[in-house]
């Protein structure tokens, strides 16, 4: 069955080129001009994806994705609009409002190819099979109170102070918060949570949370100290690497890909413990029998004989669960066998494919190594001409 994507855009030369672009796929595309429109056809029909303009007249995209959440809350919702609209586009991801932005004037075929993306992965990972093998797993994590509230923050738009006050309320958080933001990257040495929200963005403050929610779950599993440490240093070294090729900061909702992307090994020691510490003994046993330096891959290929579902695809699941943007959802997924022609922002996966690598190495965490993938970090920006510099950045943050 095709899905249903609703487009809705105040401009009618903007709806006529979609027209255009879409005649030809397998899509149901449906088209409006107002908001309002949309919310009437829905009291009755269903549809799978709403890509919506932020500024338009009567109801604005923010209201009406607002309402199609409510109606229907399945439905993945994507944000359409110029660069003077940023800060809105932002704050609708920040609180999962929208799960991926399209700047206008968009490029035809990233614009399809980012659908076709989202809409793959939205797939497997509502795919009733995957939930019954998570499921069997054990209980998922719940969504943390503060989580809650302070996407509710979000969504009205307030403060980094009024969200301070809100974060100041837990004391682990809040400490977990200025330790990052005194990182070596962000560099903002300073006790006032405040400024590190300020310096992090709303949208890392976010996720921070649910990923301390899961690493406290893990605190007292073997290596979950080891991991803490390589997402932190993954987190870090995806900013440095991106700067040293853009010549500017990771956007802001992609600030925390490094530190979420091994979520899903996490809650896997939390939930199967047993299953987890066999496989990281017999890991360790095929690593000191191996007689060759093809060893790296292991990990991969023992973690599909011991669980029914890999890590990768428990993190992506959950970060899909929790509303997390794309862009983190496919890094978590692929970050450590990428396949290009399934990966939407093959620049965001390369960089943590390659850091994580690297860290897992400097760390000599080679339990959890996989084979570095030279050619598909090649291709997405000429990544390995960088890999000794991360080797040092790293280096010299463990050192301090």
């Amino acid at each position: 069955m095709s899905k249903v994507i609703a487009f809705v855009d105040d401009e009618q030369q903007i709806l006529r080129a979609l027209k255009r672009l879409f005649f030809q796929t397998d899509y149901t595309c449906l088209f409006f001009d107002k908001g309002g429109d949309l919310i009437q056809y829905l009291e009755s029909n269903k549809i799978d994806i709403l890509v919506t303009d932020i500024r338009m007249p009567e109801m604005d995209g923010i209201a009406l994705m607002h309402a199609v959440k409510r109606m229907q809350p399945k439905v993945i919702r994507i944000a359409l609009s110029g660069y003077t609209d940023s800060r809105q586009i932002l704050a609708a991801l920040d609180s999962g409002l929208a799960r991926l932005y399209i700047y206008k004037p968009w490029d035809n075929d990233q614009l399809l190819s980012k659908i076709e993306g989202l809409i793959r992965m939205n797939d497997q990972l509502a795919d009733p099979s995957l939930l019954q093998e998570i499921n069997g797993l054990g209980s998922l994590p719940t969504i943390p109170d503060l989580y809650a509230k302070i996407t509710d923050l979000i969504e009205k738009e307030a403060s980094a102070q009024e969200v301070a006050r809100l974060v100041d309320s837990d004391p682990a958080i809040a400490g977990k918060l200025l330790r990052i933001a005194n990182t070596a990257y962000y560099g903002l040495h300073t006790g006032s949570v405040q400024q590190a929200i300020v310096m992090l963005g709303m949208s890392n403050v976010r996720q921070i949370i649910l990923t301390n929610s899961v690493f406290e779950r893990a605190a007292y599993m073997p290596y979950a100290k080891d991991l803490w440490q390589h997402a932190s240093l993954v987190n870090q070294g995806v900013a440095y690497l991106y700067s040293l090729c853009y010549g500017k900061s990771l956007p802001n909702h992609q600030g925390t890909a490094g530190l979420m992307h091994t979520l899903g090994l996490l809650f896997l020691a939390t939930v199967k413990t047993d299953l987890y510490l066999e496989l990281i003994e017999a890991v360790e046993k095929e690593l000191q029998h191996s007689q060759t330096d093809n060893n790296q891959s292991i990990f991969d290929a023992l973690e599909t004989e011991f669980l029914p579902v890999r890590h990768p695809e428990i993190g992506s699941f959950l970060l899909n669960w929790w509303e997390l943007p794309f862009d983190i959802i496919e890094v978590a997924y692929h970050y450590r066998e990428p396949k290009p022609e399934l990966i939407v922002n093959k620049e965001l996966v390369a960089m943590v494919h390659l850091v994580s690598h690297v860290a897992f190495g400097l760390l000599g965490l080679t339990q959890f190594q996989y084979a570095l993938d030279k050619e598909f970090c090649d291709a997405n920006g000429n990544l390995t001409r960088h890999q000794l510099a991360i080797e040092d950045y790293l280096a010299s943050l463990l050192t301090n």
